[in-house]
């Protein structure tokens, strides 16, 4: 019975050691797992990170560029709306004639003549100027002028002169009365600039 015994505690300690070396394996191999995972976790990161951050030194470094070319556009815009263009003051005289004929003709005026006055360098900028003369009654003129000098390309009002026509007439009639008005005006364009 002792060797039962014995044979029974022999299998029992034999059995706990491959238990206890089985478990502890077990432990062991479940822990090194974690730290690998942590690690190849880290390294992933990590490489994300240098990639994240190589892409924000090039977007750093761009910056000044960028900011040029921003810079660039925004004034191209600008001047698109402000400045006249055209080939030639020829041209330009003849668009602002185009524009100034409907500005007067939408107004109940009418324009009798246009004169192309010399241009001038100012700066970087060319000034083209031009005189008008047209017929319109009071109450439109002031829409007139408000509308060349609003809309753009902008245009600038240099001189007005206006006089009456037939005041008599006019009080007659209850209407408003006839102006002869002569305006010069002008606008600027890119010096040498070809559209």
């Amino acid at each position: 019975m002792t060797n039962i015994l014995e044979q029974n505690l022999m299998e029992s300690r034999t059995f706990r050691r491959i238990l206890a070396v089985g478990l502890l394996s077990v432990v062991a191999g479940g822990i090194v797992w974690i730290f690998l995972t942590l690690y190849l976790s880290s390294n992933e990161r990590l490489a994300n990170l240098e990639n994240a951050q190589a892409s924000y030194t090039q977007a750093i470094g761009s910056e000044g560029v960028l900011r040029q070319r921003l810079e660039e556009l925004q004034g191209a815009a600008l001047e698109s709306v402000a400045l006249l263009s055209g080939d030639s003051v020829a041209l330009v005289g003849a668009q602002l004639q185009t524009r100034l004929k409907q500005i007067v003709g939408n107004a109940g005026g009418r324009l009798e003549t246009t004169q192309m006055m010399p241009s001038a360098n100012e700066q970087s900028l060319e000034k083209i100027s031009m005189r008008a003369s047209m017929t319109v009654n009071t109450i439109n003129l002031q829409k007139i002028l408000y509308v060349i000098e609003t809309q753009r390309p902008y245009l600038f009002i240099e001189e007005v002169d206006i006089k009456a026509l037939s005041q008599r007439r006019a009080a007659e009639n209850n209407q408003a009365e006839s102006l002869k008005v002569t305006i010069s005006f002008f606008g600027y364009r890119k010096v040498g600039e070809t559209s």
